[in-house]
């Protein structure tokens, strides 16, 4: 009983103690959330057209871009000022993607998937793929039978880590130059697009004709 007397007694300083803790925890727990929340936003390099870009996305881009240089050039050697302009293109590449897809999307033009595969592989292929040594024949020319080999190569299961590797860099290859052809595209209808709403009425024609 003189416990239960000495508990009541205290009451009220116990909930305070209680209180106090549970605040403490609370605000213990949210500043770790906001710590985290405010760490996630400083590994934000930008934003484009309302997207964050993590450091993460602009890395794997450079990365990806740095990959479809050697395999232009067939050297595996990236001096400084290479280094420099993969990490400017890279970034080009990023922003023109956010910018110019925001852009199509809001007025409704996009490049469809049957599109986008007569491009890349149809019977005549977009210059950015046509132009691409990894296609050309022994006589320095773009061949699509050389197009159509790589792609098929991509489906092949890899016995090694080495081709695992190599599969790796050739899909990566192919998909930086799916998605250049799909970018500049797109722009080629946007740019047709605003061209087509830009003409001459009547006092433009009767200006120029004076």
């Amino acid at each position: 009983m003189a416990t239960l007397q000495s508990i009541r007694n205290h009451g009220t300083i116990l909930l305070v103690v209680v209180g106090v803790a549970m605040l403490a925890f609370i605000l213990g727990d949210f500043l770790n959330s906001g710590s985290s929340f405010f760490n996630k936003n400083r590994e934000n390099v930008a934003e484009v057209a309302g997207h964050q870009v993590h450091y993460t996305e602009y890395e794997a881009a450079k990365d990806q871009l740095t990959e479809v240089y050697k395999i232009e050039t067939g050297s595996n050697d990236i001096n400084e000022d290479l280094s420099i302009q993969i990490r400017n293109q890279a970034w080009q590449m990023l922003e023109m993607n956010y910018t110019l897809r925001q852009q199509a999307e809001e007025i409704g033009l996009d490049v469809t998937a049957d599109e986008l595969s007569q491009l890349c592989i149809g019977e005549n292929p977009h210059q950015l793929i046509q132009q691409r040594r990894a296609f050309y024949d022994e006589t320095g020319k773009f061949n699509r039978f050389a197009l159509v080999n790589f792609l098929n190569s991509l489906a092949q299961e890899s016995e090694s880590a080495e081709q695992a590797e190599n599969l790796k860099q050739a899909k990566n290859y192919w998909m930086y130059w799916e998605n250049a052809v799909s970018l500049t595209y797109l722009q080629e209808k946007y740019t047709n697009l605003l061209s087509n709403l830009v003409t001459a009425n009547n006092l433009d024609a009767k200006y120029a004709y004076n």
